[in-house]
Order: C-alpha cells, then structure tokens, then sequence
C-alpha cells in the first residue's frame, strides 16, 4: 500500500486516496463559507473509515474525530 492510513478508533488499516479539494463542502454546518486552504486540508486529510462496523469521519494528520471542517488542525486544537 503506497499511502497506509490506519483509524484511530477501530484501528483498521487501509490505502488513503486524497480527494480533490473542488470536491469539498462549500460551507460548513453554520453556513460559513470554506476556504480554499481549508478545502485543500479536507481534500488531503479528511476520510471516513471503511470498516463497515466503525465508519468514523476524521482526520488523517491530527486524528480528530469527526473531522473538524472548516478548520486547520492547529485551529481546532486551540477551539477546543
């Protein structure tokens, strides 16, 4: 496996394919709008597990479950 991504929350192993960041929501869940940088993190970082049994959305680089969109790891680190 070229890119081995392992959940954080049922430890399942698999290959992480990054998305395209034109792919990206366009606006969070308060309605703001996203950011470029931040839909190019969500494209290279967010995934949702595929073990059946887990299906968790989170973040590959700080392992944020859910994924945190709409901000950079450093942002959502500190807004916690």
């Amino acid at each position: 496996m070229g890119n081995l991504t392992i959940c954080k929350h049922c430890d399942e192993g698999f290959e992480f394919i990054e998305g395209n960041p034109k792919d990206a929501p366009k606006q969070d869940l308060e309605g703001r709008p996203i950011l470029p940088t931040k839909c190019q993190h969500y494209a290279k970082n967010r995934f949702v597990c595929p073990n059946e049994r887990c299906k968790k959305e989170q973040c590959k680089n700080c392992g944020a479950i859910p994924y945190h969109l709409n901000y950079l790891c450093e942002e959502f680190k500190f807004r916690k």
